[in-house]
């Protein structure tokens, strides 16, 4: 009797310290987020882009009506896209059971590449310049994320290629005081990495 309570207590303690070692799934676990389940991301591919006009609240309003230069922007975002990867799982799940660490964020497969504004309709520049239909207006703008303050010129912004994400927001400010009131249009073209281009033609900006 004696001894069957041995064997039994052993028994449960092999289990109990077992339970208190980590558990490793692999040879070299070096993830900081664990080596709980891995996810494949769901990439993107993107069908189309679209341009907005904001003023300085966010608020959507109509390019037709006349704005302060610095008050108002041209804002361009990712309108439709199509997913490229499923979502994958491997090794089992526990429901109700929290990662502390985020999943990455779906990412285009194509980097941003450029940005260039044409412009589509004659109108004398601040500068004293007559602007004709075909003219590059891209050194009157300045691009950034649209909630970060201020801006700079396109290039610089882009810096080679930026990698893009469904939720980016791209605001294109008017750097330069007009002298007159400017009644503007012009389009948009979206350069990617891969070569495809979104033309958002027929933009309307309307500063004094």
């Amino acid at each position: 009797m004696n001894n069957l309570l041995k064997k039994i207590s052993a028994s449960i303690g092999i289990v109990v310290f077992l339970g208190l070692l980590p558990i490793s799934c692999g040879v070299d676990c070096n993830n900081p987020c664990g080596c709980g389940p891995q996810f494949e991301v769901k990439d993107f591919t993107i069908i189309e882009m679209e341009a907005l006009t904001l003023v300085a609240n966010g608020q959507r309003v109509s390019p037709q009506n006349v704005f302060d230069y610095n008050l108002v922007v041209k804002a361009v975002r990712i309108k439709d896209f199509q997913t490229v990867a499923t979502n994958d799982t491997s090794g089992s799940s526990i429901p109700g059971v929290a990662f502390a660490c985020s999943l990455p964020l779906p990412q285009s497969i194509d980097n941003l590449a450029d940005v260039k504004i044409t412009n589509l309709q004659e109108f004398v520049g601040p500068d004293g310049k007559t602007y004709v239909t075909g003219d590059d207006l891209g050194h009157f703008f300045g691009m950034n994320y649209y909630f970060e303050e201020g801006s700079e010129p396109i290039e610089e912004f882009l810096d080679g290629t930026l990698e893009l994400y469904q939720d980016d927001l791209f605001k294109l400010e008017w750097l330069v005081a007009p002298q007159e009131e400017l009644n503007l249009k012009f389009t948009i073209r979206v350069q990617l990495e891969s070569g495809r281009e979104f033309p958002l033609t027929d933009e309307i900006l309307n500063i004094r």
